[in-house]
């Protein structure tokens, strides 16, 4: 009667793992979790993102507010929004391995423009008298990252598993500012158009190993969510640029530093330093899966997070104060959608 019974729970145990069945088919025991058993497969997927990017510290050379009738414009802490993409390409081999290669890519520009009626501590030259105050300043942020991971499942039960994937991440994040202020000078013989401007670039470029776990729930045969996070340490070069010119002519403007206005005119400033720093990324969403007599067809929509720790140069501008340079973190954020498509191979 004991070994009826014994016999009878290892049936039972073995029918209920080999009915459990997921993008990549059957599971295997392997331990306390189970494993995909032994098949080949591809998938190729892409995704449209819809991110803003974010800084600790303006990315532009301005800080300080701007203001007209009824309008204030603070500009260089969070650009608008704007469209990226990510590819990413997968090979399915033994039980569960697999090697992904995904990369995404985010840039946006936004500018900003005001006629100036008040201006508080302006880094540029300025005229309160003068005639058709302008200031403008044009932001563009991108950021692009490439992994190369091996990635192995664990399920846990039917509907739960849970994704380990480690390999090696190529990041590259820039910030290119410019910030310009025009105007008519009545104060020279002849009148005529003043154009001063800040230019400023900074980039970082690093490589380093990536570490992550996937954390995957079916709701039902077709509807799962899913929690996704992910470290690097990388190693790279901070580099950061600012340069001022103007065609003002007057001695107010031209030849002072610290007295009037942080660089002198027709001048540059610049920074490169090694740097090696942390990177966060998450991602929440969720997965619709239909499968199909040659493969799978997943739809996922969710939310995506990244972040940088002291990456990009950034620089504090203000009249009468000597030009300050420092690092500043960097991370986007936003909406993702898109699609997966899995091929068997046998």
């Amino acid at each position: 009667m004991y070994h009826f019974k014994k016999i009878f729970f290892i049936a039972m145990l073995l029918k209920t793992i080999s009915g459990f069945a997921g993008v990549m088919g059957g599971v295997c025991n392997a331990s306390d979790v189970l494993v995909p058993t032994e098949k080949r497969a591809w998938d190729i997927s892409g995704r449209a993102l819809y991110l803003q990017s974010t800084t600790m510290q303006p990315m532009s050379p301005l800080s300080q507010t701007f203001s007209e009738t009824n309008k204030t414009i603070t500009w260089g802490t969070n650009p608008d929004w704007g469209w990226g993409f990510q590819f990413e390409a997968a090979y399915h081999f033994s039980r569960g391995n697999e090697v992904n290669l995904n990369w995404y890519h985010y840039r946006r520009s936004t500018s900003n423009f005001v006629n100036v009626t008040n201006v508080n501590n302006l880094v540029i030259p300025f005229q309160s008298d003068a005639f058709n105050n302008k200031v403008i300043s044009f932001i563009k942020p991108q950021w692009d990252q490439a992994n190369l991971e091996f990635a192995q499942p664990l399920y846990f039960a039917q509907n739960r598993f849970l994704r380990l994937h480690g390999g090696l991440n190529y990041s590259r994040v820039s910030a290119n500012t410019t910030l310009s202020n025009s105007y008519v000078d009545f104060e020279t013989a002849e009148e005529r158009n003043i154009v001063s401007s800040y230019n400023s670039s900074t980039v970082f470029n690093g490589f380093g190993p990536r570490v992550g776990a996937d954390l995957n729930y079916q709701l039902d045969n077709h509807i799962g969510v899913y929690a996704t996070g992910a470290i690097s340490l990388l190693a790279g070069t901070s580099k950061a640029f600012i340069g001022y010119n103007t065609t003002a002519l007057s001695e107010e403007y031209l030849g002072q530093t610290t007295s009037a206005y942080p660089l002198a005119a027709n001048t540059a400033f610049g920074f490169s330093t090694p740097n090696v720093i942390p990177e966060l990324d998450a991602k929440l969403g969720v997965k619709y899966n239909y499968e199909t007599t040659y493969g799978g067809l997943s739809l996922d929509l969710g939310w995506l997070w990244a972040h940088y720790v002291n990456v990009i140069g950034s620089y504090g501008l203000s009249k009468n104060t000597p030009i300050t340079s420092s690092l500043t973190s960097f991370g986007v954020q936003g909406l993702y959608a898109g699609m997966k498509w899995l091929g068997n191979l046998g």
